[in-house]
Order: structure tokens, then C-alpha cells, then sequence
């Protein structure tokens, strides 16, 4: 290569040299800054680690979450209600829409009802499970009562029957009143609802039966 030929290709080459050096450098500097950084990060403590563990233990939805999203979609209800064991039911029909919350975390229920003698009827209703106590739990509400159910619910061996154990004050005698609840995961297109309470004899009675089918 002659003279002049060599100094043609290191002219014509020089930008190209000069964006590897900045690379490089910038490459060099990144590093250096990362390093610094991660050499400043605090380590966690023994104690903290668990701590961390222990809340993402608690806030990852698990095989109780999955169940739950078997609820998601629209489903149609038919009611019976007893106010008085020794009466005929009364009955009717509703609308349950079911939504996921929060990356499948909770399930949102809305519901659109009516009877003959009750009329329209709305309610809402929150549905988890606790992975801390290890136990399903619901919250409802209502437009025919300014009050909240709060209810607990423990699952059998096979994962499809839930019984819930739920409270909520007494409009008549204005103390708090448990309620005994069972879901029934028939299938993935049918589920039946029924609730239990004490009547004024002290003998639990089935107050209300709700059979669903999923559209």
C-alpha cells in the first residue's frame, strides 16, 4: 500500500474509528456506573428476606384463585326464598355477571334479580381467597339493606363445595347473626347456592336456594 493510499483509507475510515472508540467508552462508563450502583444497593437482612418472602407468598394468587375463575362470564339464576319454613318458597329470577379483579385476585359479582312480591333486586358481592388464613372469603352487599355480609368459607376434599360461615346484624334485633352458606361447583356450566339460618325456634332452616347456569 502506498503513502497516498494509506492515507485515503485512514481518512475515509476515521468516523467509523472514532464511533467504536465512543461506543466502547460508553460501554466502559455503563459498567463502571452499574457496578457502583449494585455496590450500593443495601443488602436485605436475614429478617427482611423472610419479610419479603412471606408478603409475595401472601399476595400471588394460587390453585383456590383458579377455582374461583371458573365464576368469570354471565350466568342465569333462578331464587326460591323462605321467609317462614312453613311457607311456600318465594320465587324468582336474576342475572350474575362475574368479573375478574386484579389478575384474577378477587372476583366481582353483580347482581340483577326480581321476584313477585320482592320486585327488583340488586347486589354486589367481592369474592377472594385468603392465602394468610388460608380460607375463601366474600363480602356483599345489597339495595335492600344499608348493611355488609362478611363470610368465611372452607373448602371440602374434592375443592368444589365451599361452605361459608358469614355475619351481618339483625335488622330485628340489631345483634350480629351468622349464616351458614353452601356453593356448589357442579360443573363448568352449573352451580347451586343455598343459605341456612336460624329461625324462632333456634333450628336452622334453608332460607334461600339459587340454581345458576352459565350462558
Amino acid at each position: 500500500m502506498t503513502q497516498d493510499t494509506r492515507a485515503n483509507w485512514i481518512s475515509r475510515s476515521r468516523p467509523w474509528i472514532g464511533a467504536l472508540a465512543l461506543v466502547a467508552v460508553t460501554a466502559a462508563v455503563t459498567t463502571t456506573v452499574v457496578s457502583d450502583e449494585k455496590a450500593q444497593e443495601p443488602k436485605m437482612s436475614p429478617e427482611e428476606q423472610k419479610m419479603m418472602e412471606a408478603w409475595m407468598k401472601a399476595a400471588t394468587p394460587g390453585e383456590h384463585h383458579q377455582k374461583l375463575a371458573r365464576l368469570v362470564g354471565t350466568w342465569e339464576a333462578r331464587t326460591k326464598f323462605w321467609m317462614d319454613p312453613t311457607q311456600p318458597a318465594e320465587e324468582g329470577t336474576g342475572t350474575a355477571k362475574w368479573k375478574s379483579m386484579y389478575d384474577n385476585r378477587y372476583f366481582m359479582l353483580e347482581w340483577d334479580g326480581k321476584s313477585e312480591k320482592m320486585g327488583p333486586f340488586q347486589g354486589l358481592g367481592i369474592s377472594g381467597y385468603d392465602n394468610v388464613a388460608k380460607k375463601y372469603v366474600d363480602v356483599w352487599m345489597d339495595s335492600m339493606s344499608t348493611g355488609i355480609m362478611i363470610s368465611w368459607g372452607t373448602p371440602d376434599a374434592t375443592g368444589k363445595v365451599i361452605t361459608y360461615v358469614g355475619e351481618m346484624h339483625d335488622p330485628m334485633t340489631g345483634q350480629l347473626k351468622k349464616s351458614r352458606s353452601i356453593l356448589r361447583l357442579v360443573s363448568e356450566t352449573e352451580m347451586t347456592y343455598e343459605m341456612f339460618e336460624k329461625g324462632p325456634d333456634g333450628k336452622e332452616y334453608r332460607n334461600m336456594e339459587i340454581v345458576y347456569r352459565k350462558k
